[in-house]
């Protein structure tokens, strides 16, 4: 059946919303969005209830989501017993009183107390069910927040946040939620959770109009790879996969002609190995280090991660016909990060600088452009 002219094709996954294991941590949730929003005393399921619609709320979730991709929110069932435990907990500090040295006050805990009956209520009509959406309004980013009660580091902008008015409870026939805090949902798992959602609820258009997934990479080859591979619509889950159907056809077109792309390659400083690179290009008689990614907003200490590669006296592939061989280099000051948005430089002064970004239409003039772009790169920086 062919799309209709406003279906977008889009990547989804769930994310699991529990609860604080102890008073304090519930505290630490409302400063938190305090931070955030400039909301006090609220928990996560307020700010979905209440989205704060202009304020820039992000929400944990997989790396491979990026804008107008689809986060379901469930409400896990545990949230139900830890928020009758705080409520007992609480209950019997406001009985016996509070010390002075104590963290929380009275006050804070009558408070708390506000909080947990309210989200009692909440769990109530939500505990065990799908509830609700957002539509991600960018790429995730890596953050690091103690107060932030999840595991998780990850995060991404939320846009719009729908809440069904019919939360949706039987779907363990069509995904499993897992452990982790987020749960990918693919393929048909996607359009049947829409099909179940949409018994009891009317689905707002943004919803109706996605269709999972992305363009088919069983087909791609060396002729079709920048249609497929490089269209705004298309995503990626895992570095494996951009490095198959994308990077790989890259850097085979702007290497200089009978050079090998080598790969997984072992690279050596003062005689000491320092990382292993997942690839080498020659460009203009030069080697240069290739990083790949599949978002460099969620890697952590990246900078880090390329200098491993620069400034070393020679490299050994792992793999291909070149395993073992070992290459001799001159001082390299460079090394290009790629990643589903764009080729990046790294210099010694230069933290990191797009030189490309991947669209269709820019890479099939890649080739053409290869000597303005990348012999540039390479004589001005080495």
């Amino acid at each position: 059946m062919p799309f209709k002219e406003s279906t977008r094709l889009v990547q989804a996954a769930i994310t699991s919303i529990s609860f604080p294991p102890s008073l304090e941590r519930l505290r630490a949730m409302g400063s938190k969005w305090q931070k955030m929003i400039g909301r006090d005393w609220a928990t996560d399921m307020d700010i979905l209830m209440d989205f704060p619609v202009g304020k820039q709320v992000t929400w944990i979730a997989p790396k491979w989501l990026t804008a107008n991709d689809i986060l379901f929110f469930y409400h896990t069932k545990s949230a139900t017993s830890l928020i009758q435990k705080l409520q007992l907990e609480a209950a019997g500090i406001i009985r016996r009183g509070t010390d002075p040295g104590e963290a929380l006050s009275r006050s804070d805990i009558n408070a708390l107390k506000d909080i947990l009956d309210r989200q009692s209520i909440l769990a109530e009509r939500y505990s065990g069910s799908i509830f609700g959406f957002a539509v991600i309004s960018g790429r995730p980013v890596r953050y690091h927040d103690e107060d932030k009660h999840f595991k998780g580091t990850i995060y991404a902008p939320l846009g719009e946040v729908y809440i069904f008015s019919k939360p949706v409870f039987d779907f363990s026939d069509i995904i499993r939620i897992g452990q982790n805090t987020t749960t990918p949902v693919f393929g048909q798992e996607f359009e049947k959770l829409k099909e179940r959602a949409a018994i009891h609820n009317q689905l707002p258009d943004i919803l109706v109009h996605t269709k999972p997934g992305s363009f088919s990479f069983r087909d791609v080859d060396s002729t079709n790879w920048p249609d497929i591979c490089c269209n705004r619509e298309t995503k990626f889950v895992d570095e494996a996969q951009i490095r198959a159907y994308l990077i790989d056809y890259i850097l085979s077109e702007v290497k200089d002609n009978r050079s090998p792309l080598l790969l997984e390659c072992d690279c050596f400083r003062g005689g000491l190995r320092t990382g292993t690179a997942d690839y080498f290009l020659c460009v203009s008689d030069q080697w240069i280090p290739i990083e790949a990614k599949l978002n460099i907003l969620v890697e952590e200490n990246l900078i880090g991660q390329i200098e491993k590669y620069i400034h070393i006296q020679s490299f050994q592939p792992t793999k291909g016909i070149h395993k073992g061989q070992l290459f001799k280099t001159v001082d390299l000051s460079i090394g290009l990060i790629i990643d589903q948005s764009g080729i990046f430089l790294r210099k010694m002064d230069i933290l990191l600088t797009v030189i490309f970004k991947i669209l269709t239409s820019d890479v099939k003039t890649l080739t053409i452009h290869q000597s303005q772009k990348f012999d540039r790169a390479s004589s001005h920086y080495y």
